[in-house]
């Protein structure tokens, strides 16, 4: 219920304040003014106050950057170059340009971008200088045990694949990086198996690379250039964002087939080298199996055991006959089983025998499916 407001009920409280007749409109307008401006006036001094911490913060930030940087012995086109990169990515800690991979491999992009609006020569000199800058941060590799994130992480010589289309399936293409900078990744030209295939200039592509970590990673890109002087190359365009696949490789496929495997237990397979060498060096310590293949993928396999097994076993495929004859002589190392059900990750692979599964996965994988997780 809603009391009516009795007036007479305020005179005491008017007179004490010495208030006896109605206010006029200007002392109502002086105390709306009052009332609604010293919010405005407190939010104004916070935001006045916010900014000036942020640039202060900023500032300690910067000047912080330029100690790493003489640390490092940036020379002062070095450290100027580090300062635009600074700026043209706005960061509000610039110190994290020297101290984090990712924040430099982002900022750089946007710096890229900037100068590829601009003259070719001034953009030439600033990769030099981004360049010298990647070598004396230490930012031109990364550890094998770190996830790359970025295609600006590529390493020289590394193996890069590519789907094309044939019939109902696919072609398995490879090059592999042969110079890497800033603006592009320079590449042989793509070859399937052995004999050359012509790509065109600003032709888009979905490309592969797996990385010291044995995990697959796909990125789009497109064809800079096509060039033949002073030899056959191309240049792609670095990916800023790579993409995995949760529930599996995109190069995988499902298979049926029985085949010998040998065994070495975890506990004598401690070597920084598990390759098919460790087995002929520890043979009194291996045993063999027989194992039901069910699914063979680029980074690994997986299959059914007529024996218990544990993680971190090594198994040494034997085969001959169908995908086996990719995988014959590839070593896994147990990541996951469950009963005599287990999954392996390749372990001391080399590329050439990486090439020769992904090349027998390429020619069994459905192409229209393929082709829709790529979209």
């Amino acid at each position: 219920m809603i009391w009516p407001l009795d007036i007479d009920t305020f005179g005491p409280v008017l007179k004490l304040l010495g208030q006896k007749d109605a206010p006029d409109s200007g002392t109502i307008i002086t105390i709306l003014l009052f009332v609604v401006s010293v919010p405005l006036l407190l939010a104004l001094a916070y935001t006045v106050r916010r900014r000036k911490n942020k640039r202060e913060a900023r500032e300690r930030s910067t000047d912080q950057l330029a100690k790493i940087g003489h640390q490092k012995n940036l020379d002062h086109t070095e450290q100027s170059a580090l300062m635009r990169i600074a700026g043209a990515s706005h960061l509000q800690n610039p110190a994290a340009l020297v101290t984090s991979i990712d924040v430099f491999d982002h900022a750089v992009a946007e710096r890229i971008s900037h100068l590829r609006q601009g003259p070719w020569l001034e953009m030439e000199a600033e990769l030099e200088r981004l360049t010298a800058l990647r070598e004396k941060i230490g930012f031109r590799h990364i550890p094998a045990d770190r996830a790359p994130s970025t295609t600006r992480q590529l390493q020289l010589g590394h193996k890069i694949f590519v789907l094309a289309p044939h019939e109902e399936s696919f072609r398995l293409l490879s090059t592999e990086v042969l110079n890497l900078d800033d603006l592009a990744i320079c590449t042989g030209p793509f070859l399937r198996r052995t004999h050359p295939v012509e790509l065109k200039s600003r032709q888009e592509l979905w490309a592969f690379f797996f990385a010291a970590d044995g995990k697959e990673y796909r990125f789009r890109t497109q064809v800079y250039k096509v060039a033949h002087y002073p030899s056959p190359h191309l240049l792609l365009a670095h990916a800023e964002r790579l993409f995995q696949d949760k529930d599996g490789d995109l190069f995988g496929t499902p298979v049926e087939q029985t085949c010998e495997a040998i065994r070495l237990p975890a506990a004598k397979a401690r070597s920084s080298h598990p390759g098919p060498e460790l087995f002929k060096e520890r043979v009194d310590d291996a045993e063999s199996l027989t194992l039901e293949l069910t699914g063979v993928r680029g980074s690994g396999f997986s299959a059914v055991s007529d024996k218990e097994l544990s993680e971190k076993d090594l198994i040494l495929l034997r085969g001959k006959e169908g995908i086996l004859k990719a995988v014959n002589g590839s070593v896994g190392r147990i990541i996951n089983v469950s009963g005599h059900t287990f999954r392996c990750s390749y372990a001391g692979m080399d590329d050439n025998r990486r090439t020769a599964v992904l090349d027998a996965i390429a020619g069994r994988l459905n192409r229209e499916a393929t082709q829709a997780k790529l979209r």
